[in-house]
């Protein structure tokens, strides 16, 4: 259940990418229901474009073919599939039949293959559909570019360089992701974090509630107060059987009677 749930939709892939400062705002709010870190797998409308022309061009044999070419779709299409997980998802998550969740070939490899259980993130399988991808729109718009030199005898080499040029730029367009497009993010110590740093040899520490503890900002803190106070908490991926045995009781821990009473408020901590 931990490892289908880091799985892409098919939709991912249409989604455009959510850091365009353009129009990426509408794809964050398509996406509000899941982890865009793992599934903004937008592949980009014109390298797609570029890759289907060049697909058409080779059915109507009006392109040779290209066995390097097949190879990387090969690819592309495998990678896609197994980013999909183990079960068929859509936009807010697992996909319900009357039989139950769909199994898709990624839940046989789960099966059968060794270690290919031990995998948390199905969705990152589109990083090598993505880089398909790129290839594919490369070999494609050569193979493109040669075809429409030759049929224009006498082309010079100069509007064929226009052509990539302005190919590249729409590509640069539809794939922009400007730097903090969504705001910035503060790397410090919280109030807490200070709090404890200045105790003497505090000893074990545990931030409270628990579901603020399990994520890179509080093993940040960690290093900030030092290995004198060793931690309780951090990030978890597949967590053992004793400590999601564990997990409700903590879980609300110490309850909002106590929570002003913590250093540094709305960062509690319990020491």
């Amino acid at each position: 259940k931990a490892a289908d749930e880091h799985s892409a939709s098919p939709l991912d892939y249409v989604v455009h990418n959510e850091l365009q400062p353009l129009w990426g705002e509408a794809a964050m709010r398509a996406h509000a229901d899941e982890n865009i870190i793992e599934t903004n797998l937008y592949l980009g409308a014109i390298a797609v474009g570029i890759a289907i022309l060049w697909l058409v061009g080779q059915k109507r044999r009006r392109l040779p073919g290209n066995p390097a070419g097949r190879a990387w779709l090969i690819l592309l299409i495998v990678a896609a599939i197994l980013s999909l997980g183990l079960t068929l998802h859509g936009p807010n998550g697992q996909v319900q039949f009357s039989f139950g969740p769909l199994p898709l070939p990624g839940r046989l490899l789960y099966d059968w293959l060794p270690f290919y259980s031990s995998m948390r993130a199905y969705a990152r399988f589109g990083v090598v559909a993505a880089l398909a991808m790129a290839v594919l729109m490369g070999i494609g718009w050569a193979q493109l570019l040669e075809a429409w030199q030759h049929r224009r005898v006498g082309a010079d080499g100069g509007r064929a360089r226009q052509l990539t040029l302005a190919a590249l730029v729409l590509v640069m367009i539809d794939l922009w992701t400007a730097p903090y497009a969504w705001g910035t993010s503060t790397v410090a110590p919280t109030a807490t974090g200070k709090y404890v740093a200045a105790l003497p040899d505090a000893g074990l520490v545990m931030q409270m509630p628990l579901a603020s503890s399990q994520s890179g900002p509080a093993l940040l803190t960690e290093t900030y107060y030092g290995a004198g106070n060793p931690i309780a908490y951090g990030s978890a991926t597949f967590e053992p059987i004793p400590f999601s045995d564990a997990r409700p009781a903590p879980q609300h821990f110490p309850g909002a009677a106590r929570w002003g009473s913590c250093p540094g408020a709305g960062a509690g901590m319990i020491v």
